[in-house]
């Protein structure tokens, strides 16, 4: 029988699930495993050399090996220094935080980022903390080191830029959403991407931006640079874009964008203009005239006349709040019918006099007027609307108030006043306001209404 040929030279199985990528050296590969291990594997023989247990899984972050010791974070919150050849731990860093960021080894000093929302910076000889990063949230993303700066990226929609002596920021980039991956730097450029669905090309001094490409979904991978091409991958996808063609396209861009923004001031500009040459009117201004000027006077004096039985009469006259008999009536007299009619007068301030001024600025105020007008240029037939607006809620409130309960002479049909049928309720009507019957100064047609 014919042995069927395989590429598979070994596999070599741990504990769990493996998300961490390898590292391979001197013919020894090392990963990290969810099952809490960090393995060191013979590449030949696919043979286990040794490996080293941490408090908890080990996801994300690659091993950084330099000088024989192998560093790398665990999401006990942890970053690890472990001898290469022995797999003895050599020293820890406590973090306050989960180590997702792979760390990265550049002239003796440590450098990776934790879910405390710190990057840190370590001797890698004793792991004592040199300095720290505070951003607005976890580090996921790995760092770069260039140039004495480093580059990485949060999930507080930033790319950052940091000196590597001071630990002092040299600036910041904001993006639509979380950067979690690791920027590359290619000719004084940084490149990375977002999960606002953009590929971000950045000046590597300043931090502007020099160029940035839309794609279809969030940018989840760090990109590659060969041959004035950058290639990423989005969704579905893997990106080629041309760089001195998004380079090129970006500044038409800018130019227009610079227009508009130029327009957008202008216009700015002529309406501040505008504003300047019409009257201002403070809407509290209006609600103190609409108390002492008139209408709340009107609403509160409002009388009108109705017709009622005479036993509804007698009950509103001697039980009620009151009422005026416009007519002679004698119970005594021949032919007398308590439910034949009357016309009686209704003064309303009998019935709202207990709570008026509280009732009145309860519905007409500044804060409704300016909520139905907005603080802008507004025509005057327009405040008289949102005037007559807040009048009519105001005797909309009255009109709920009973004259006479229907229960109190007709039980029988019920003892809830509010839904007795014969229940008789107040009427009230609003005034017609102008603005100069309030102030004989606003007859202009526009005002810039201000609070």
């Amino acid at each position: 029988m014919i042995e069927e040929k395989t590429p598979l030279k070994w596999k070599f199985k741990t504990g769990s699930s493996v998300y961490s990528s390898p590292a391979v050296i001197d013919g020894v590969v090392y990963f990290g495993s969810y099952d809490k291990h960090l393995y060191a594997v013979d590449i030949k023989t696919g043979e286990e050399k040794w490996k080293f247990k941490t408090g908890d899984s080990i996801y994300l972050s690659i091993p950084a090996i330099s000088e024989a010791v192998l560093y790398f974070g665990s999401n006990d919150n942890h970053l690890y220094a472990v001898d290469i050849k022995t797999g003895e731990e050599k020293w820890k860093f406590k973090t306050g935080g989960q180590v997702h960021s792979s760390p990265v080894v550049s002239e003796g000093v440590l450098y990776f980022g934790s879910c405390d929302n710190y990057l840190y910076i370590l001797d890698i000889k004793t792991g004592e903390e040199k300095w720290k990063f505070k951003t607005g949230n976890q580090v996921y993303s790995s760092p770069l080191v260039s140039e004495g700066v480093i580059h990485f990226g949060s999930p507080d929609n930033h790319l950052y830029a940091v000196d590597i002596k001071t630990g002092e920021e040299k600036w910041k980039f904001k993006t639509g959403k979380a950067n979690y991956l690791s920027p590359v730097v290619s000719e004084g450029v940084v490149y990375f991407g977002s999960d606002d669905e953009h590929l971000y090309a950045l000046d590597r001094q300043t931090g502007e931006i020099k160029w940035k490409f839309k794609a279809e979904n969030r940018v989840y991978s760090s990109p590659a640079i060969s041959e004035s091409v950058v290639y990423f991958c989005s969704g579905y996808h893997l990106y080629s874009v041309d760089i001195e063609i998004a380079l090129e396209l970006h500044k038409e861009y800018a130019k227009e964008e610079e227009r508009q923004k130029l327009q957008k001031k202008q216009l700015e500009e002529e309406e501040k203009m505008r504003k300047l040459n019409k009257t201002a009117l403070s809407a509290e201004e209006i609600v103190q005239a609409l108390w002492n000027n008139g209408p709340a006077d009107g609403i509160y004096n409002y009388s009108y006349e109705t017709e009622v039985t005479h036993a509804e009469a007698d009950y509103i006259e001697f039980d009620g709040l009151g009422c005026e008999r416009l007519e002679e009536v004698d119970p005594d007299a021949d032919g007398y019918d308590p439910e034949d009619t009357e016309k009686i007068k209704i003064d309303a301030e009998n019935y709202i006099d207990s709570n008026f001024e509280g009732d009145f600025f309860d519905n007409v105020n500044a804060n409704t007027l300016i909520k139905e007008l907005g603080t802008d240029i507004i025509s005057k037939d327009d405040i008289e609307s949102a005037i007559s607006s807040m009048l009519d809620d105001l005797c909309n409130l009255f009109c709920g108030f009973t004259v006479m309960g229907g229960e109190k002479l007709y039980p029988e049909l019920g003892d809830n006043p509010w839904e007795h049928p014969k229940t008789i309720y107040l009427e009230v009507s609003a005034p017609d306001v102008l603005l100069e019957d309030l102030n004989p100064d606003w007859t202009e047609d526009e005002y810039y209404l201000v609070d």
